[in-house]
């Protein structure tokens, strides 16, 4: 009856972890089910933030990190005249939070481009959690080292490709981020909106969708409202590393 007991007290403490969506690309997805017990006890599910609501503000005092565990989310820096730079786009199962942690505030501010939910895990627990599972920390390392590779990728996409080689990264990319987390890797569901995914790439909007227009005359992808679907991987893929003398017109900087 014990042994009954400690199954269902296990189950119930878990469920929130195991059901979750997100659950495989989680940076706790390796704990066994004791550990993953325990671990529970330091996350605090959050109510679920609905479309344009903030998850916290640049200048917010880091109290916690967070884990993606549904939905999708933005990150940007704000300028003093107001003028926001869109710094990346979060997946389920993404560590949000962790730009600024060194000055001990969050230097961006991330908003939820759908109804999201997240796991807080609160700072003065993370030191506990680390001695608790070793793991976690390579895990979190991990993270933020992919995070600053990337930071560097959006910088040459920015500095040095044409409109035509940054709408190629990014679909690619963002192909590539849902693959990881279990999601097709051909069809794309943007969450964000073309104003979004220009301010990101640095264009105007106008350019964004006659190139997505070009793209899909060119049968490389379809467009589906907000769905795009890629069709021929291995144009797309040329498009962005400039090989061969593949083209889909006239380019286009701005």
């Amino acid at each position: 009856m014990n042994t009954l007991k400690t199954i269902v007290t296990l189950n119930a403490a878990t469920d929130a972890c195991q059901l979750c969506h997100a659950k495989s690309v989680c940076f706790s997805s390796h704990l066994k089910t004791e550990d993953l017990h325990r671990f529970k006890d330091a996350v605090v599910h959050k109510t679920p933030i609905e479309r344009g609501e903030l998850l916290f503000m640049a200048g917010d005092n880091i109290k916690s990190v967070f884990v993606l565990h549904s939905g999708s989310v933005k990150a940007y820096l704000e300028s003093e005249d107001g003028d926001n730079q869109i710094t990346g786009f979060y997946l389920p199962g993404d560590v949000i939070g962790i730009h600024g942690i060194e000055k001990k505030c969050h230097t961006d501010t991330v908003e939820a481009l759908e109804t999201s939910s997240v796991c807080e895990i609160r700072f003065n627990n993370l030191d506990d959690i680390f001695d608790s599972f070793p793991a976690l920390q390579k895990e979190l390392l991990d993270f933020i080292f992919k995070e600053m590779n990337h930071d560097q990728e959006m910088m040459l996409v920015l500095g040095k490709m044409s409109a035509d080689r940054r709408m190629a990264y990014f679909l690619l990319d963002t192909s590539k981020r849902m693959q990881e987390h279990g999601l097709s890797n051909s069809r794309i569901n943007l969450t964000m909106t073309r104003h979004d995914i220009a301010n990101y790439l640095g264009l105007a909007v106008e350019t964004v969708s006659r190139i997505l227009t070009r793209l899909q005359k060119s049968e490389i992808i379809h467009v589906d409202r907000r769905s795009v679907t890629i069709i021929n991987r291995a144009r797309l893929e040329k498009i962005y590393s400039c090989s061969g003398n593949e083209h889909i017109g006239h380019r286009n900087n701005h």
